[in-house]
């Protein structure tokens, strides 16, 4: 019996899960992510499901896009070092994203970070610090590789 009781628990919170995850989608996980502390402007594609464990350290303005797999890291576990001599030592830092930015795949932003506004961050960086309004950045760490005029120059050349 215990066991039948175990399994239907599991099985229970196993089907709340699936449909959490169905319940939102890039247009509406703002929702979720507000509720959980974060400020969020309006007209975001947001395509994770979490904001890491210190939602509330997050803001992103108007007009963002987040791709598959980004990480928000608001604090720095390598301050563990540090807890033999100060025991309390804690480091967290808030994350900004300005209005109109695009945060590619699989990048990593670091605490105390701050995304000028009308940035791109390329797949698969790591920003570990601000990132300048118009540039675009790319690599681990990211460094900035050209500027969003540029990029924009370019897209409408080779459109025509």
């Amino acid at each position: 019996m215990r066991i039948a009781v175990r399994l239907l628990r599991y099985l229970f919170t196993k089907l709340k899960e699936i449909n959490e995850g169905y319940k939102y989608n890039p247009s509406t996980i703002a929702e979720k992510f507000r509720k959980q502390g974060a400020k969020i402007g309006e007209n975001c594609s947001i395509q994770i499901n979490r904001l890491g464990s210190e939602p509330y350290l997050v803001e992103i303005g108007n007009s963002v896009a987040i791709a598959i797999g980004v990480r928000f890291l608001t604090h720095d576990g390598a301050s563990f070092i540090f807890r033999n001599e100060f025991p309390a030592i804690r480091y967290f830092g808030k994350i900004v994203i300005e209005d109109n930015c695009f945060i590619g795949a699989r990048s990593i932003i670091l605490p105390g970070v701050r995304i000028g506004k009308g940035s791109i961050v390329g797949m698969s960086s790591v920003v570990i610090r601000d990132v300048k309004p118009g540039s675009i950045v790319f690599g681990n760490p990211a460094i900035q590789v050209s500027t969003v005029e540029k990029y924009r120059e370019r897209c409408l050349q080779e459109w025509k």
